[in-house]
């Protein structure tokens, strides 16, 4: 209680606590709360969905669970809201499943999910490939009466657009106007954008006449697209006579439509090229941001004059912009590119200490150079390549080098090499460095265990797969469906049932979404295979266990095993 006899409230708290952790300083939200807790304060849910938030917000998924799992310790029950943030942190860190298994428990504990929970959830699944699934969660949604939102029709013709499949994202588009769901200028421009990506120009300028003669006035983003298109198919009078347009026409422009010309014209042209477009930037009132800069600095390092690009970058931090992963890792890369070790090591160093977490790439880089550097000439240093031929001497130097800087946990530098030995199948150097990790006491994170299980599928490796889904469900990790699809369908195919059904018991007893379940092992993995017998097997097992997928799942997985096992009977 302060001296004036007024005391903080839940509101109060709560704002303190989603301040602090937007500013990345949960650790002091946790003690105010603490602090506050022993004063005989009790919080309710809106200051722990604020916590949650705040931990999900900057990745910290695990101690988001701590708090949830504490909540409901001390008699506060979560909200829909609770759950969403939760599903929400899980789905941008690309662990849809974790993220369908809290959606189970929602419904279970009578929670309805709404559009926000649904449209989280599709979006993840669609950031993972799986678009089959998040159209049957957009069914889900449906049938419980709720209708999909811009944002949710957005993300299902963005991620059909990615993948390159324009017709069935047009005819979703069609099938919204006749539902009644308004279509907005976001998702036109997310058509059109696809469409110049396509090579589909004249489409792309239909659906802008389209889209204006329903009232829509196009802004920066639709222009961008279009001059996007443009620079794709070297039209560049056409795109510089687009951006002239957008400019008299009053469109309030950013630096998007300007940085696609000046990266068109330096890669064409050379770093020089650009200043007639950064001069008609600079006239309408639009600064370079991030991306712009990062073009600029690539184009010096092209061309080797990294002195430039070192100016560059600290101009872009006077004027208030912060390099980003691909900065740094650009800047990286000139250096690597001619054969300067310290100043690439140097640059790593100063990624990581402001903030920048490195990427699989730039390890690679730095790999390329220490390629270079023990005589590798000939090597032509891209992604793959350099992960195929390097040898372990040269891996464990990379490691030596990096833990040196004392800039990045050795965990995660593990976890990086590991992760890339894996995508090119040297499954016997990454357990070199996994047995290395685990002497120097370090844990490996789940990605590890999942990239170990995957080479293991791609050499049809069973028994070294079986050993690395027991290491990571010992560790207390939820192995992903995918990786038991693998394991189950291979003991199947080899006669295994037994061990295939005690695996898939298993599965049940883990809390996995059940539909999740039935879509990802048994028609994506055993009915894809042609093998009904044993899909029959497990689906019955499943309804043993009470384990039973929603209605509209189940007849599509009867009425699927019928059709199959008919045209195998007419095929012998």
């Amino acid at each position: 209680m302060r001296p004036d006899g007024c005391a903080p409230d839940s509101h109060v708290y709560s704002t303190m606590v989603h301040g602090l952790c937007g500013a990345g300083r949960a650790g002091e939200a946790v003690a105010l709360l603490t602090e506050a807790m022993e004063k005989g304060f009790v919080p309710n849910v809106a200051v722990y969905n604020a916590l949650i938030d705040g931990y999900c917000s900057t990745g910290d998924l695990e101690l988001a669970v701590d708090v949830f799992k504490g909540m409901q310790s001390k008699g506060c029950l979560p909200n829909v809201r609770t759950y969403t943030e939760l599903i929400c942190g899980f789905c941008k860190s690309g662990k849809v499943e974790r993220a369908m298994v809290l959606y189970s428990r929602m419904v279970e504990a009578g929670l309805a999910p709404n559009v926000v929970t649904y449209t989280t959830l599709i979006q993840g699944q669609c950031n993972e490939g799986h678009l089959e699934h998040a159209f049957r969660l957009l069914h889900s949604m449906e049938a419980s009466g709720l209708l999909p939102n811009e944002w949710t029709c957005l993300v299902l013709i963005d991620a059909l657009c990615k993948r390159g499949r324009i017709e069935e994202a047009q005819q979703f588009l069609g099938s919204l106007v006749q539902k009644g769901i308004k279509v907005n200028q976001v998702i036109y421009t997310s058509m059109i954008d696809a469409l110049c990506k396509a090579g589909n120009f004249d489409g792309a300028r239909n659906l802008m006449q389209k889209m204006v003669t329903e009232g829509f006035v196009p802004d920066a983003h639709t222009y961008s697209s279009l001059i996007d298109g443009l620079c794709r198919e070297n039209k560049l009078s056409e795109a510089i006579s687009l951006l002239d347009d957008m400019i008299e026409n009053g469109v309030q422009a950013n630096a998007v439509p300007f940085t696609i010309l000046i990266d068109k014209h330096v890669r064409k042209f050379g770093s020089d090229s650009q200043k007639m477009i950064s001069d008609r930037m600079a006239v309408v009132g639009v600064k370079p941001d991030v991306v712009t800069y990062t073009v600029f600095i690539r184009s010096y390092c092209q061309e080797g004059r990294m002195e430039d690009a070192e100016s560059m970058m600290v101009q872009m931090i006077d004027h208030g912009v912060r390099p980003n992963l691909a900065t740094y890792n650009t800047l990286i890369k000139g250096y690597a590119n001619l054969g300067l070790v310290s100043q690439a090591f140097s640059s790593f160093k100063n990624m990581v200490d402001n903030g920048c977490r490195p990427n699989d790439e730039s390890y690679t880089v730095l790999l390329g150079l220490l390629l270079k550097k023990n005589s590798y000439h000939d090597l032509v240093a891209n992604s793959i390549s350099v992960w195929k031929i390097v040898d372990m001497k040269v891996l464990e130097e990379l490691l030596e080098e990096v833990i040196k800087l004392q800039c990045t946990s050795a965990s995660y530098i593990y976890d990086c090499l590991i992760r890339c030995l894996c995508k090119v199948d040297r499954l016997e150097e990454a357990k070199s460095f996994l047995v290395g990790m685990l002497s120097a006491n370090l844990t490996p994170s789940e990605d590890v265990y999942t990239c170990m299980i995957e080479c293991c599928y791609r050499m049809k490796l069973l028994k070294e797969a079986l050993r690395f889904l027991d290491s990571m469900v010992e560790r207390g990790y939820l192995p992903r469906l995918e990786s038991y699809r693998f394991i189950i369908c291979a003991l199947c195919e080899e006669g295994s049932f037994h061990t295939a059904k005690s695996i898939f018991g298993d599965i049940l007893s883990k809390e996995y979404n059940c539909d999740e379940i039935v879509w990802k092992i048994l028609i994506d993995g055993l009915l894809q295979n042609g093998n009904t017998a044993d899909c029959s097997r497990l689906l019955s097992f499943m309804e043993e266990r009470n384990c039973r997928p929603s209605s509209a799942i189940y007849a599509r997985l009867t009425g699927e095993i019928t059709v199959t096992s008919e045209a195998q009977e007419i095929a012998t």
